[in-house]
């Protein structure tokens, strides 16, 4: 099997929807010998920042001198992106090797009435923990894919549980409300495991009461977790414990309340005996990254690549632009996939544009160019629509002046088609 076979045979389950249900998954780890069982993990859920915080505990533990895997979706240039191990991704020998290697069982359990065909989100879940196992990490630091309760993820038996937040997101899926979404996302917690979580109001009641059901310890942002920012500097308390002097490479305010949540996951890890220095908490703050997220190409005119693809998502990017870009001109490059809150989203953005250009992404679910313009327009005369996203993106760069901003956001299935030059 070639790197494209397997490529194409994994995009190829796309065709079997996204199924929740621990079915499959279940089915998937006993047939491998139970490869989730081999190694510690943190596991990372919430509406907004996971992918950021999960990034962040992985490079403190690496950091730290473990051996880490870190499992996290989706992908912005490529599939291999979803598992790295100590910061760099599956090879492509071994992806290719587990993807032949796992095929035939997926096919087997197809046949089988009481499992059913496994998903493309879990055959990429099953080769995550398949690499980390015989890779022997330490530690993984596994993303939730969506929700939590029935995520192909929730196999796993974590040392600590993070939620980052909870906003109405996936409202088809996981529930019409904040406290119904954060019903499906407390499904992470286990018993007597911390829990640390940024939710507030109803969805914070949800996620205490599902930690009070499992004798579990909840740590609260903004009230276990504070922090400090002074000259540039972050300092998080956790309960009695401090940690200063600590700096972020990821840009924004919202970055600051990932590190927090980042900083009382590991603390919940060095409570339990496991061996992490102030310096490697340091460390891993000050070098982790994720592409398209607030990733800026460029200069002149700058080039910033952001996945913002639900409110809260694009009034966090709205936020860090105007504090590192103050007073200049902002062009948008916006496309969009089924399922998104378009509108709201765009209600975030356009008061800071001063032009957008609609497009789509290459993908089988995006939204037509001509509905993301139909969403802009109310707020925003400058409207152009250009369905070829490489296209959209030169023609961004082209109209604006040196001093000025040009935002690729929305989908994140946009980014993989943005020019290299």
């Amino acid at each position: 099997m070639t790197l494209e076979e397997a490529e194409a045979y994994l995009s190829g389950l796309g065709k079997y929807g996204w199924k929740l249900g621990l079915e499959r998954i279940k089915a998937l780890c006993a047939a491998f010998g139970h490869p989730e069982r081999r190694f510690r993990s943190v596991h990372v859920a919430g509406s907004n920042g996971k992918g950021s915080t999960a990034a962040m505990v992985a490079a403190i533990l690496q950091d730290a001198g473990f051996k880490t895997g870190l499992y996290v979706s989706p992908y912005v240039y490529t599939v291999r992106e979803r598992v790295q191990i100590n910061g760099e991704m599956i090879p492509e020998d071994d992806f290719t090797r587990l993807i032949e290697r796992i095929r035939p069982v997926v096919e087997e359990l197809a046949k089988n009435p009481d499992v059913g065909q496994p998903t493309e989100f879990e055959v990429k879940t099953i080769l995550g923990f398949l690499y980390f196992a015989e890779q022997h990490c330490d530690f993984a630091v596994v993303e939730v894919g969506l929700g939590g309760r029935y995520d192909a993820t929730n196999v796993l038996f974590p040392e600590v549980c993070v939620i980052t937040n909870i906003s109405l997101d996936h409202t088809d899926r996981l529930g019409h409300t904040e406290a119904e979404i954060a019903g499906e996302k407390a499904g992470i917690i286990k018993e007597h495991t911390p829990c640390v979580t940024g939710a507030t109001g109803e969805a914070l009641k949800v996620i205490a009461q599902q930690c009070h059901d499992c004798d579990s310890s909840l740590w609260r942002l903004g009230q276990e977790i504070t922090t400090d920012v002074n000259y540039g500097m972050l300092t998080v308390h956790v309960g009695r414990h401090t940690y200063d002097h600590l700096t972020l490479k990821m840009k924004g305010e919202h970055q600051v309340r990932n590190a927090a949540l980042a900083v009382g996951a590991v603390d919940q890890l060095i409570r339990e005996h496991v061996p992490i220095p102030d310096a490697a908490i340091r460390a891993g703050l000050a070098r982790a990254v994720l592409p398209a997220r607030f990733e800026v190409r460029g200069e002149n005119p700058a080039l910033v690549l952001d996945g913002a693809h639900n409110p809260a998502k694009a009034e966090a990017l709205a936020n860090t632009l105007l504090a590192e870009y103050p007073g200049r001109n902002i062009h948008f490059v916006y496309g969009a996939v089924k399922g998104h809150h378009l509108s709201d989203t765009m209600a975030k953005l356009m008061p800071l544009a001063t032009s957008v250009i609609a497009t789509q992404p290459d993908d089988p679910r995006a939204l037509p160019a001509e509905e993301v313009a139909e969403a802009a327009r109310p707020h925003l005369e400058n409207v152009q629509v250009i369905p070829s996203a490489p296209d959209a993106v030169r023609a961004a760069l082209s109209q604006a002046a040196p001093e000025d901003v040009v935002c690729v956001t929305g989908t994140f299935y946009l980014m993989d088609e943005v020019p290299r030059s």
